[in-house]
């Protein structure tokens, strides 16, 4: 994955190819912990929850999330929150 590039005074970040985030950002983003994460991804589980982004394998024992899937779901139960306010 492509990092900033710095030209002159302006940082630059390439946006053409997505980002993937481990479990530890995936946890600071969303505020959920290991347990909750795999529970959301797991059907037939109370908390399963079928918008949940889902991982993306990276090895036998490594995973990442999209960067912009997160994102995308965190804007969705903000806007959810909104909706129920009015």
């Amino acid at each position: 994955l492509e990092g900033p590039s710095t030209r002159g005074d302006t940082m630059e970040i390439d946006t053409s190819t997505p980002r993937l985030i481990r479990r530890q950002e995936l946890e600071h983003r969303t505020g959920f912990r290991r347990s909750t994460i795999y529970a959301a991804l797991k059907p037939g589980n109370k908390r399963f929850d079928p918008s949940f982004p889902r991982p993306v394998r990276l090895s036998a024992g490594a995973v990442a999330w999209v960067e912009s899937e997160v994102d995308d779901w965190i804007r969705t139960r903000m806007a959810e929150r909104q909706a129920q306010r009015a």
